[in-house]
């Protein structure tokens, strides 16, 4: 197949990597554009099991945990039985092939209506001192 044949690109939504989800979905987005496609989205959750109890790393210590039906929230436990990444022994990743099932169910949108989904900011550092030809 030939990149000109695909009509539907898939992102990632996140919660993420800030850097990590950005790329992706700037990517389904360009290539979308560039063969006049459309886009699907979904969150990490649901790439990893969209009918259990996932938990996503945020910050340090802390985690994303999403029960099904119900928005995320921040928590410094995990609940027991929670599949996901980033505690435990075993890890269970977002992972693309879990778009099959759920391309159904998903919004078919334009590339340019397609954006990530930022649980909390970024964890960026502003300059201590600004520099000083941008000050007046």
């Amino acid at each position: 197949m030939e990149l000109d044949q695909v009509e539907l690109f898939a992102s990632d939504l996140g919660p993420g990597s800030f850097t990590g989800v950005r790329v992706g979905v700037v990517m389904a987005k360009t290539l979308a554009w560039a063969v006049g496609g459309k886009c699907v989205g979904t969150d990490s959750f649901d790439l990893v099991d969209p009918q259990r109890v996932v938990a996503l790393p945020s910050k340090k210590g802390e985690f994303f945990v999403r029960v099904p039906g119900w928005e995320p929230v921040r928590m410094t436990d995990v609940p027991d039985g929670a599949v996901g990444y980033g505690f435990g022994e075993v890890e269970t990743p977002p992972e693309a092939f879990r778009f099959g099932p759920l391309i159904g169910g998903l919004e078919v949108v334009a590339p340019e209506l397609l954006v990530p989904r930022y649980l909390i900011e970024a964890s960026i550092s502003q300059p201590k001192k600004p520099l000083s030809r941008l000050t007046t």
